[in-house]
């Protein structure tokens, strides 16, 4: 079901901060979205409260951090750090999608920017409160970055439109698509090669089966 969905939490925090940023961005907000958000909320936790009752009741609220031992807690959900976001992100979708958060929330507001927005700072809560890995948290975090980042360039444009360096717009587009290759493309093929290099090599497959072949089931 779709309502027990780990990610259906990422939409109900997402549409909470989407309806907060209305509120202090003095948009009007609309009786049917808080109506959304208090229905799915309730909604949500009333059929995973059913569903899972005997492990929230043994486990507790240890349960949202998959029942982890707090000695293997800091294993597998690192700390968050600038340089990791850069190295999973990218400098480029990191630095326009910043540019352009700032952007929407101080200068000129966005109702469909904003809701993107949201998202992203759901993806970013949920990470630094370590409720996600980094792998799977910044995959979906860098996806909103990107559409954010081409709003941010969008800004810088329309900055310089306004200037006396329209002519430099062309150049700057040249430069921020070679800095997107070489940050994210190429780091992209230099962490697909380490990804090959660390895994099993054929001998180590063959020994792994040869071994489930020629012993025991409870043999250690």
């Amino acid at each position: 079901m779709v309502f027990t969905h780990p990610i259906i939490y990422v939409f109900v925090l997402a549409l909470g901060i989407h309806i907060l940023l209305q509120r202090t961005q003095s948009f009007s907000i609309k009786k049917a979205d808080l109506e959304l958000l208090l229905f799915v909320t309730f909604l949500v936790v009333w059929l995973n409260f059913i569903l899972y009752k005997k492990a929230f009741l043994f486990h507790g609220l240890s349960i949202i951090w998959q029942n982890i031992p707090a000695g293997l807690m800091a294993n597998y959900f690192t700390e968050l750090t600038f340089l990791q976001a850069i190295y999973l992100i990218g400098f480029i979708p990191l630095l326009l999608g910043v540019f352009s958060a700032y952007h929407v929330l101080f200068k000129q507001k966005k109702k469909s920017t904003t809701l993107v927005l949201s998202v992203a700072l759901a993806f970013f809560m949920l990470l630094l409160f370590k409720m996600m890995t980094l792998e799977i948290g910044f995959i979906f975090l860098s996806i909103m970055l990107v559409i954010l980042s081409a709003r941010g360039f969008q800004h810088i444009n329309e900055y310089f439109q306004q200037t006396k360096f329209k002519w430099f717009t062309t150049p700057l587009f040249i430069l921020i698509i070679l800095l997107f290759i070489f940050t994210s493309v190429f780091q992209a093929f230099i962490s697909s090669e380490d990804v090959t290099q660390n895994s099993p090599t054929q001998g180590d497959i063959d020994a792994l089966l040869y071994l489930r072949d020629s012993s025991s089931t409870h043999a250690t």
